[in-house]
């Protein structure tokens, strides 16, 4: 005769949800260390979203901008500073978003950096802001 029949439905899901072994003490203890790393690296998301963005900075004519000092804005107003080298190459650490990126040797000049929650290659052309 079916469990479900002879103790009703209650009866069956008592049945269904009582455990069929027991934890040893050492184990119940490793399951609950591991619950409690994985709830702390979840409750850690936006340090992780944050990475390193490269690549080179050009000029209006398309010739990199050597040895050059930047700032890249985002949108709620805080800056990063961040310089080329001799070959005009950057690599700048921004949380992901799209930042507006100035020259502070020549504040006419302004390009945009996308920025993802992973490594990139992206090449910053600057350009000239009309009437200044």
């Amino acid at each position: 005769m079916f469990a479900h029949r002879k103790f009703g439905y209650r009866g069956r899901l008592e049945q269904i949800m009582r455990p069929t072994t027991q934890l040893s003490r050492h184990d119940h203890i490793l399951w609950i260390a591991v619950c409690l790393v994985l709830a702390a690296l979840l409750s850690f998301p936006s340090s992780a979203t944050a990475d390193i963005v490269s690549g080179r900075i050009l000029g209006p004519d398309d010739k990199p901008m050597v040895e050059g000092s930047f700032a890249a804005k985002d949108a709620k107003g805080g800056t990063t500073p961040f310089k080329s080298n001799k070959d005009g190459n950057y690599s700048v650490f921004l949380e992901p978003g799209k930042y507006t990126v100035t020259s502070t040797g020549d504040p006419t000049l302004t390009g945009v950096i996308e920025s993802f929650p992973q490594p990139r290659q992206f090449d910053v052309r600057m350009k000239k802001i009309e009437g200044k």
